[in-house]
């Protein structure tokens, strides 16, 4: 089974770690707080310019649904990843596990909005821009884990279907393994496809930098990358192969090796 792992603008994560979860990484709401989802579903704040002590994020989420992880985007929106299996079960600790879960968008009051709910949610991976949101949810059918569309999501929650025809066939699944919008406004995505196989899926386009051209995804050229970050005209940062690379004017600067993610914050 792929695992797309997607590190957001804000720098929460819906990650995973063979069986075991991942905490999220704190991510910035607005100003200095940020909210992160604990093992238990519980879902957090701190401002750090006071330096005070955590407090409840009074997210209202519906009854029996629990939150997994979040992405934040600008003025206390966030993306939150839910299920309907209980913390403290295997169902919910055990990331490769599939179950009823959602997809939803929590305002800066704890109210939310049911985005998209799904039987055989495994997880979810997503990306904000400020006041909107771009994701694809990954769920379990079978011997492969097969993702939905990619829908670009406003701060009302309404959704507008991308179009991943270049990337080939019917028959492929499309991948959303990164993304991260540029400094101009552009969305860049780090998208991938493979075939369900009884192996478990046959890639078919490996991971590659696409920008989103209207509601189509276009190819941004470049070769293998796994992600990208895009500072201004002819600077980003690259990690490909698990070699972190600085590009500016078209040349490379190597600065790290054995690495998975990387996120900074754009100047």
């Amino acid at each position: 089974m792929r695992k797309p792992q997607l590190y957001g603008e804000g720098g929460a994560a819906f990650g995973q770690c063979g069986d075991e979860r991942v905490p999220d990484i704190p991510a910035t709401l607005d100003g200095a707080r940020v909210g992160w989802v604990d093992d238990y579903g519980r879902t957090h704040l701190v401002d750090l310019a006071s330096n005070g002590a955590p407090t409840a994020w009074p997210v209202r989420l519906p009854a029996g649904v629990y939150a997994r992880s979040a992405v934040t985007g600008a003025d206390g929106l966030a993306m939150l990843q839910a299920t309907r299996t209980a913390p403290g079960s295997r169902g919910y600790e055990g990331r490769e596990e599939s179950g009823a879960g959602a997809v939803l968008l929590a305002q800066a009051d704890g109210t939310v909005r049911i985005v998209e709910e799904l039987s055989e949610l495994v997880q979810v991976s997503a990306a904000a821009g400020g006041h909107r949101f771009v994701y694809n949810s990954v769920e379990s059918f079978g011997d492969c884990a097969h993702p939905g569309p990619i829908w670009l999501v406003d701060a009302d929650g309404k959704k507008i279907k991308t179009d991943t025809a270049a990337l080939g066939g019917h028959d492929a699944d499309v991948f959303l393994e990164d993304a991260a919008w540029a400094p101009d406004g552009q969305l860049y995505a780090t998208l991938a496809t493979s075939v369900c196989d009884p192996r478990g899926g046959a890639p078919q386009v490996a991971p590659s930098l696409w920008r989103l051209d209207g509601n189509r995804w276009v190819s941004a050229g470049g070769g293998r990358v796994d992600y990208v970050r895009q500072y201004k005209a002819g600077t980003r940062m690259i990690v490909t192969g698990g070699v972190l690379w600085l590009e500016r004017a078209g040349k490379r600067t190597r600065v790290a090796t054995d690495v998975h993610a990387a996120e900074a914050p754009v100047p």
